[in-house]
């Protein structure tokens, strides 16, 4: 049981320095000009975001007996639509 708690608050731990490290990276954007470069990063925090949320969902989900499954493939197709949107859109933009 130890070990479940320790595991659980180093979790905690790392979910707590990344929001903080995007919210921060998202602070330091909106104090730049508009900018390719700062679109891109803006771009690019809200999909890891976004992924990492569709991420935090998945033990809630697991514990139900098809939900899981049904969640699971779900995001998977979801995730992997939202990146190809990304990567198209950043293909249409002209060079930085």
């Amino acid at each position: 049981m130890a070990y479940f708690v320790a595991d659980v608050f180093n979790f905690m731990k790392v979910v707590v320095i990344c929001v903080s490290a995007l919210i921060a990276l998202v602070l330091v954007l909106m104090a730049i000009p508009r900018s390719p470069v700062r679109d891109f990063v803006l771009s690019l925090t809200q999909r890891v975001g976004a992924t990492a949320t569709a991420l935090a969902f998945v033990p809630p989900m697991d514990a139900i007996p098809i939900g899981g499954e049904l969640y699971d493939l779900v995001a998977l197709i979801g995730v992997i639509y939202y990146w190809y949107t990304f990567f198209q859109q950043q293909s249409r933009k002209e060079a930085i």
